[in-house]
């Protein structure tokens, strides 16, 4: 579960030109995003795909 609170953290870190996180336009991940559950594999190979893809490198630590 510790990818669940590092990906709690990234939601509300700054980043960007624009120096916006994902809490900056979707609020609170757990009223904005209720369906999702964290107890799938399925999932978490999904989300970490979808996760490498969307990089790009004005986004990357």
């Amino acid at each position: 579960m510790f990818w669940v609170g590092d990906g709690e953290s990234l939601w509300q870190q700054k980043l960007g030109p624009q120096n916006k996180s994902c809490s900056s336009c979707h609020g609170d991940v757990k009223k904005s995003m209720p369906a999702l559950a964290y107890a799938s594999k399925d999932l978490l190979a999904w989300s970490a795909l979808i996760a490498f893809q969307s990089q790009s490198p004005g986004v990357r630590p």
